[in-house]
């Protein structure tokens, strides 16, 4: 228990969490587990954001959107609009859009996001830099 102890202060102490690491959160009902790979977006709602899965289930906590820019790590995560941040592994495919926005798929989502100019590129960036990184972007997403 003493180690447990141990390893929980270091990781509140941790600015930003690796890709499979995972997170402990409460709701107003439960608390639990959640492994941040899990999470496909986070939608902003005021101070609370929900956090949808692959598993379809989804919870509304107290966190902002930007509390969730600082802990997320920015090579899998991105904010796509100011109310949502994506997994970037979850993207099925990625469309150029209206007025230089994108439209983006993500994996078993029927409804598309339209991704704003100003993210547009540096989602696009990202993308850009991961072509040659541990991570393979398929090149339908980058159309």
């Amino acid at each position: 228990i003493e180690n447990l102890s141990k390893i929980a202060v270091e990781k509140e102490k941790q600015t930003t969490y690796n890709y499979d690491d995972s997170i402990f959160f409460s709701t107003s009902d439960k608390s639990q587990f959640i492994f941040l790979k899990d999470i496909v977006y986070i939608e902003s709602n005021g101070d609370y954001s929900r956090i949808f899965m692959n598993n379809n289930k989804s919870w509304l906590i107290k966190n902002s959107i930007k509390s969730w820019n600082s802990i997320l790590p920015s090579n899998h995560f991105i904010q796509i609009r100011r109310s949502i941040i994506i997994n970037v592994n979850s993207i099925e495919s990625m469309h150029k859009w209206f007025n230089y926005t994108n439209k983006i798929i993500l994996k078993g989502k029927v409804e598309p996001f339209i991704m704003s100019q100003r993210y547009s590129r540096i989602l696009k960036n990202i993308f850009n830099k991961k072509k040659d990184s541990f991570l393979e972007v398929p090149d339908s997403i980058l159309e």
